[in-house]
C-alpha cells in the first residue's frame, strides 16, 4: 500500500525557492543602478520591469530573459526620443504605439524559410530517376508570392548539391545563408534515392556507382547533423526517399552495366502458378510441370543478345521517358523495360511505340 502525504508549505515552496531569490535579487540590483545612473530619486519602474522580465521568463533559458530586458530597454530609449521630439499627451502615446506595432514586430518576429533539395541527375543504369521530382519542387513556386507579401524570402532550390561531396561538404553552410537568425523556420524538402546497408541508411547522389557501392552516397545522420547545425529553432524535413522497386530485369540490365560476365537467377520459391511474373518455370510437383514461363524466354534471349564482351552504347530516350524505362543498347539490338504499372508512350533510339505496364521491348538496329 502506497501512502500520499498531502503537499506542505515547505514542499510547495521548496522548487520556487531560487526563482523568487532571482527575483527579489534582480528588483533590488535594478534599483540600486538607477539611482546610481538615473536622475530619478525613486526608480520604482526599474524595479518593476526586472520582476516582469523575469517572471515571464520563467522556466526558459536565460536568453529568453536577455531579450526580454533588451526589449524593455530599446522600448524606454525609443519611447524617451519620442517624447522628446514630439512632446507628451494622449495624442502623442496613440502616435506611439502605432510607430511601436509598425517599426518593432520586424526585427522579433520569425520567419519561414522553404529549401528545397532535389536529386535528380542520376545516371539511368546506376539509380533510378525518382519520378515527379521535378513537379514536386516546382509544386513550392505558389508559395513565393505569399511569402514575397509577407515581406519573406521565396523558395530556395539547392539545384548545386547533386553529388555526395557538395552534398557532405556544402549543405550545412548554405542553409546557414538561408537561415541567418536562431528563431526562424526551416521547412527542408529532401527528394534522393534510398539504400539501407549494414543497418544504415543512405542517400544516392548524382555520382553512384553500383560497381563502387561505397562511393556517392551519404548516410542519413550525417546528412540530419549537417540540418540540425542550421540556426532555425524549428526544422521540418520532408524525406521523399525514392522508390526503387526490385525487379530481375533491371538487375539483369545493372549487372552487365557494371562488367559483370554471369550470374545465377533462382526460380522463385515462394511464389506459384502460371502467373508468377518472376518464375522461370510452372511448378513441377504436377504432371505438366515445368512449362517455360515468359521470364525463361526473357532470361535466355537476354543471354543471346548480351553475351560476355559486349559492347554497350549509349541511345537516345525523350526527355520524359527518361524516369520511365531503363535501356541497355549495343550496335544491333536495344533492351527497353517498363517500370511503371501503367501504360506509357515511349520514345527510344527514335522510334516511338506504346508499351504496357512493366512491359519488356526488343527493338533491331
Amino acid at each position: 500500500m502506497w501512502l500520499f502525504a498531502k503537499p506542505t508549505f515547505v514542499n510547495r515552496l521548496r522548487g520556487r525557492t531560487w526563482p523568487i531569490l532571482q527575483t527579489a535579487l534582480a528588483a533590488t540590483t535594478a534599483w540600486y543602478a538607477a539611482v546610481l545612473l538615473l536622475p530619478d530619486g525613486r526608480p520604482s519602474f526599474a524595479s518593476i520591469a526586472a520582476v516582469i522580465c523575469l517572471g515571464a521568463s520563467y522556466g526558459q533559458r536565460g536568453s529568453k530573459a536577455l531579450q526580454l530586458i533588451a526589449g524593455v530597454v530599446l522600448g524606454i530609449c525609443v519611447a524617451s526620443a519620442l517624447v522628446a521630439l514630439i512632446g507628451a499627451g494622449s495624442l502623442q502615446i496613440g502616435l506611439m504605439v502605432v510607430l511601436g506595432w509598425l517599426l518593432i514586430p520586424p526585427f522579433f518576429r520569425s520567419e519561414t524559410h522553404f529549401v528545397a533539395m532535389p536529386v535528380v541527375d542520376y545516371e539511368v543504369l546506376d539509380a533510378p530517376p525518382i519520378p515527379f521530382s521535378r513537379e514536386d519542387v516546382q509544386g513550392f513556386e505558389p508559395l513565393a508570392d505569399l511569402l514575397a507579401r509577407r515581406g519573406e524570402q521565396g523558395p530556395v532550390v539547392l539545384a548545386e548539391l547533386q553529388t555526395s561531396e557538395a552534398m557532405r561538404s556544402l549543405l550545412a553552410g548554405q542553409l546557414r545563408n538561408v537561415v541567418g537568425r536562431n528563431k526562424d523556420v526551416l521547412i527542408l524538402y529532401l527528394s534522393a534515392n534510398g539504400v539501407s546497408d549494414a543497418g544504415s541508411a543512405y542517400l544516392l547522389c548524382s555520382d553512384f556507382d553500383p560497381t563502387r557501392p561505397d562511393t556517392g552516397r551519404q548516410n542519413v545522420r550525417d546528412v540530419l547533423k549537417q540540418i540540425a547545425a542550421c540556426p532555425a529553432a524549428v526544422k521540418l524535413v520532408i524525406l521523399d526517399s525514392g522508390r526503387i522497386v526490385a525487379d530481375p530485369r533491371l538487375g539483369m540490365i545493372a549487372m552487365v552495366r557494371g562488367g559483370a560476365s554471369s550470374g545465377f537467377y533462382w526460380n522463385p520459391e515462394d511464389e506459384k502458378g502460371s502467373d508468377c511474373a518472376g518464375c522461370l518455370w510452372t511448378p513441377t510437383d504436377s504432371a505438366d510441370g515445368g512449362r517455360k514461363l515468359p521470364m525463361f524466354d526473357l532470361v535466355s534471349r537476354f543471354h543471346r543478345a548480351f553475351p560476355p564482351g559486349t559492347k554497350y552504347t549509349t541511345v537516345s530516350v525523350a526527355a520524359d521517358d527518361v524516369p520511365n524505362v531503363r535501356v541497355l543498347a549495343t550496335d544491333r539490338t536495344v533492351l527497353v523495360v517498363n517500370t511503371l504499372d501503367r501504360s506509357i508512350s515511349a520514345k527510344v533510339d527514335g522510334k516511338r511505340f506504346e508499351m504496357q505496364a512493366y512491359e519488356v521491348k526488343w527493338l533491331d538496329r
